[in-house]
């Protein structure tokens, strides 16, 4: 029988070394015209030490449901490129593909310290998002502009720290 490990909100196969991370997962309902609970703020990224491109990252995992404005590809490339300004990361490229009939967008932000990118379901009112960055860039203040462009009435956000243990 296979052995197995729960390491945060995942269940792993196998065994797994028991490594501490600061994971995070929080769901956020928008009632009363606001989230409950809020996004935590970005960090004041100006006194955070790493340079840029430097590990640890941070990675979310994000998940809107009963989101709006999922079916316009050029208006997905403009809030990626304004969530990139607000996290304070380099653009590099933005990419997108529209999947026909269903209007789905899948769109790329490519950055100097990672990646946006989204894949949207218009018709389920639903997109799911990946931000990862490193160095000085902090991916929570993507959030603000992603939520007031599409909408979400519930989000959940993973926050995930990457490469901590290539920095040990």
């Amino acid at each position: 029988m296979q052995q197995l490990t729960r390491v945060g909100q995942m269940l792993l196969a196998g065994p797994v070394a028991s490594v501490p991370r600061r994971d995070n997962y929080t769901v956020h309902c928008w009632r009363s015209g606001a989230y409950d609970p809020p996004f935590r703020m970005p960090e004041n990224i100006a006194s955070r030490p790493e340079a840029a491109g430097s590990l640890p990252g941070r990675h979310l995992i994000v998940e809107f449901h009963e989101a709006a404005s999922l079916d316009n590809a050029a208006f997905v490339l403009q809030v990626l490129r304004q969530a990139a300004e607000d996290a304070k990361a380099q653009l590099l490229a933005l990419h997108h593909h529209v999947f026909t009939p269903s209007g789905g967008v899948t769109a790329f932000a490519m950055l100097a310290e990672s990646h946006i990118s989204i894949h949207t379901w218009p018709v389920e009112c639903y997109a799911a998002l990946d931000i990862f960055m490193c160095g000085v860039c902090n991916p929570l203040a993507c959030l603000p502009a992603l939520s007031m462009a599409f909408r979400p009435k519930r989000a959940t956000v993973l926050d995930l720290t990457r490469g901590l243990d290539a920095i040990d």
